[in-house]
């Protein structure tokens, strides 16, 4: 049986061991697997990455946006932060102005104050002269009215004494006893000092000579 053989198999088998390309056109080699996985790669990727890239542009886009927003922020609160020292500075200077002038004020008040007392004090004295002119006043007129009346007495009693001597010399009655011409002397005396009270002292002649007889007692 080992020796029977078929002539066309044995044909065929010479003529597939002689003629390979005909094998390879006849029977194709078979596709591997992996040959479309690069494509399938390539397809995924352009499907999938913008989907996957676009929330991280738009994360980069904003945080970008975010970034110029807080280098604005940080410089108008840089600029703020200058006003507002510059701001402290001229409020620090006007408080040291306005305790100045309070001091000033201060100053201003207690003087016034003190104008003020100075003031009452100045009143109150120009009151009291006032008060004492005026009762200088009134004792000025007063005195003025005693010596009038003094004056006027002086010279009533001048009168009485020169009516009793003319009297004396018209009638030719005895001359008075000592007593009696005495008192009339006294008379003329007490009015000749009577009218001197009524007017106002004056230097004359006869303080220079105390011995000088008044001219009302030449008569006696």
């Amino acid at each position: 049986m080992d020796e029977f053989h078929d002539p066309k198999s044995n044909s065929n088998s010479a003529g597939a061991a002689q003629d390979p390309d005909s094998i390879t056109r006849h029977h194709p080699p078979a596709t591997s697997p992996f040959r479309h996985v690069p494509i399938r790669v390539v397809v995924f990727s352009a499907i999938l990455l913008p989907v996957v890239l676009m929330p991280y542009l738009l994360t980069v886009r904003r945080t970008l946006m975010l970034r110029r927003k807080v280098d604005e922020l940080q410089k108008t609160a840089h600029a703020l932060r200058q006003e507002l020292d510059t701001t402290l500075a001229k409020l620090s200077a006007r408080k040291t102005e306005a305790q100045d002038m309070k001091a000033t004020l201060t100053n201003v008040v207690m003087d016034t104050a003190a104008v003020q007392h100075r003031v009452a004090d100045l009143v109150a004295e120009n009151n009291a002269s006032r008060r004492d002119f005026d009762m200088l006043v009134g004792e000025s007129q007063h005195s003025r009215a005693q010596r009038a009346a003094l004056k006027a007495l002086g010279s009533s009693l001048a009168d009485v004494a020169a009516f009793m001597h003319e009297m004396e010399l018209q009638i030719g009655i005895q001359p008075l006893s000592t007593d009696a011409q005495r008192r009339v002397d006294r008379l003329r005396i007490a009015a000749l000092r009577l009218q001197n009270l009524g007017t106002p002292r004056q230097p004359t002649s006869d303080a220079a000579h105390p011995g000088a007889t008044p001219a009302g007692e030449k008569n006696t």
